[in-house]
């Protein structure tokens, strides 16, 4: 399978599949994300292969057992990164794979759900060369299906281990602005994101909801990556098998020059506020992939956020119609309503206003929990 980065569809393709050996090809792009993530693809076999086993053992000894049983065998990165551009290059290298482990009993699986397209082209391609199926993970079941044989696997979307998908994220027991640090105080909207968490937690009642918050924002942290803290996720809250993000940037913001050692208030403007929330819908989409979305929160007396959403538009490569400056334009949250996940969507409302709820609730149901 190829790995583009974003472990929850790897993790739920491999529970479906359940294979003998699993190879996983990565791009340069996606070394960063490579970290433990064999090992959680061991752990996700084990569950799945034994689940009253695993539930027994003691996590101290998991890696232990894991060793004993054979795992670390059964699941390999490639040697090297493949191109993420060259489809020739993908397909040799998943032949190559495909030729060196092939086993007359076990068929030949090509999962194809995340990575560039030319590496799922690529992994499709060699697939069908030797005679195997593609599997995908749909983006709103996530349940895995194979293009010639319908659903795959004999249980639904496993539960997902938020703590090792959310790496740089703690657990959230309070609100934001009992846990915030001073000068990440200063880069987000502490009571902007409390208020659209708590919304959130009445709109998804009936379900459990957990709040993660970025470790570079809480007290104790260092003090340079707080001045970067608008570009993540704040806060990440998990509601059975989806993440939404919730971004708050200022648009005033206190900035470190590094020349002279000064600290300054400056309005980033709609570009720079653009930017920020971009760049938390991107990595929440590396962590989550489809299963995430990133809600930027905006205040409609901090500046016309049309711009910023005109910039966002053309971050994301998607071709909009234009948003006209006047009264007729459509509302903020239904303009970046899209289904490309690497895309904000943008809520611009009072809090404890109905627009606000109204927005929220919309973004929630969106994600058919």
């Amino acid at each position: 399978m190829g790995l583009g980065g974003s472990r929850l569809s790897v993790l739920a393709a491999v529970r479906a599949c359940l294979p003998a050996r699993a190879v996983l090809l990565f791009t340069r792009q996606s070394e960063k994300e490579l970290s433990a993530l064999d090992s959680a693809v061991r752990r996700t076999l084990f569950a799945a292969e034994d689940p009253a086993a695993f539930r027994a053992v003691n996590r101290r000894r998991l890696a232990a057992r894991l060793r004993r049983d054979g795992y670390p065998d059964r699941v390999k990165f490639a040697e090297a990164a493949v191109d993420a551009a060259d489809v020739a290059d993908v397909a040799a290298r998943a032949r190559a794979k495909i030729d060196q482990y092939a086993d007359a009993d076990a068929p030949v699986v090509a999962d194809i759900t995340i990575g560039t397209k030319a590496m799922s082209t690529g992994l499709a391609l060699a697939a069908h060369e030797r005679g195997g199926c593609i599997t995908y993970v749909s983006p709103l079941t996530r349940e895995v299906y194979c293009r010639t044989h319908g659903p795959v696997g004999r249980h639904g979307p496993a539960a997902v281990e938020w703590r090792l998908l959310l790496r740089g994220y703690r657990f959230l027991t309070g609100s934001l602005a009992e846990a915030v640090a001073p000068i990440a105080a200063r880069q987000i909207d502490v009571a902007l994101i409390d208020a659209a968490a708590d919304q959130i937690r009445a709109l998804a009642a009936g379900h459990d909801v957990a709040a993660w918050v970025d470790d570079t924002v809480t007290a104790g942290a260092p003090p340079l990556p707080q001045y970067s803290a608008p570009q993540r996720p704040t806060v990440v809250l998990t509601v059975a098998d989806r993440a939404l993000g919730l971004s708050a940037p200022r648009r005033t913001r206190l900035r470190y020059f590094t020349s002279g050692g000064a600290h300054l208030e400056q309005d980033v403007g709609a570009g720079g506020w653009a930017h920020d929330v971009f760049a938390s819908a991107a990595l929440l989409n590396v962590r989550c992939g489809t299963a995430g979305t990133t809600l930027a929160l905006h205040r409609p007396g901090d500046g016309d956020p049309r711009r910023a959403l005109d910039l966002i538009d053309w971050f994301s490569w998607w071709r909009g119609t234009g948003h006209d400056a006047d009264d007729t334009a459509p509302p903020a949250d239904t303009i970046t309503a899209h289904e490309d996940t690497r895309r904000p969507r943008v809520v611009s409302a009072d809090p404890a206003t109905p627009r606000f709820r109204a927005a929220l609730a919309a973004h929630l149901s969106a994600l058919r929990l």
